[in-house]
């Protein structure tokens, strides 16, 4: 019970807390998931990576958007503009369904914990 408040706290207060620095998120991310044992702190994991998928998927979405506005313009500048935003677009994409296999794989463990 110790274990899942203080993974419930982790957390909590890394979801909570976007002005914390990457490196930190990343460390408070590594420890949560190394921490996660029952159902409830398994699913607290996935909903985290639902949510890091969905923003993978708008920051997508942001780069699809400026690549149509180089493809407005007539000049090859703007359409290397263009193709760069639409690789990093695919690349979030591809980062989304990651994090989307990452929370399949806590709903899993959620079932069935270790």
């Amino acid at each position: 019970m110790k274990t899942m408040t203080i993974a419930m706290t982790l957390l909590g207060a890394f979801l909570a807390a976007p002005s914390i620095s990457l490196a930190q998120q990343h460390d408070i991310e590594h420890l949560v998931v190394e921490m996660a044992n029952t159902p409830q702190e398994h699913q607290a994991v996935a909903q985290h990576y639902r949510m890091k998928a969905q923003e993978a998927r708008d920051e997508s979405a942001r780069h699809q958007s400026m690549g149509q506005v180089y493809a407005a313009r007539r000049s090859s500048t703007p359409q290397q503009g263009r193709q760069h935003c639409e690789a990093i677009a695919k690349q979030f994409q591809a980062i989304a369904g990651e994090y989307e296999e990452l929370a399949k794989l806590h709903d899993e463990l959620s079932k069935n914990p270790q």
